[in-house]
């Protein structure tokens, strides 16, 4: 697909180290949202004549699919290469590893709280 030396095992590897780096205690920024976002992504991709529809993993024929060009002339999405295609699909997985499950005002509230107390 991308590089014959990335294989299907190294991602899956990589995909469980992922999920594990995720925190169990966040109840929205988890494992399951990140699938949530990968699914979302695919089918965006898949909308706009980027990826194959997934149906094709059903068939054990070789079959070679090629991207719709026409749908998305013009767009940005005519320049992925299948190496970016994997990156934003890796980017969607990964995008809240280590999210604490707060907001950014209230992070930036706490900090300015724990300034005050230190000076």
């Amino acid at each position: 697909l991308v590089n014959s030396s990335l294989i299907l095992a190294q991602i899956a590897t990589f995909l469980q180290h992922l999920r594990q780096l995720y925190r169990n205690s966040n109840t929205y920024h988890n494992f399951q949202h990140a699938l949530d976002v990968f699914q979302a992504t695919y089918f965006f991709l898949y909308s706009a004549g980027a990826v194959p529809p997934v149906s094709i993993l059903a068939h054990s024929d070789g079959r070679l699919w090629k991207p719709d060009k026409s749908r998305s002339r013009g767009s940005y999405i005519s320049y992925l290469t299948n190496l970016d295609l994997l990156a934003l699909y890796l980017t969607a997985v990964g995008h809240d590893v280590g999210h604490p499950g707060l907001t950014n005002a209230f992070l930036v509230s706490c900090s300015r709280t724990t300034r005050h107390a230190i000076n």
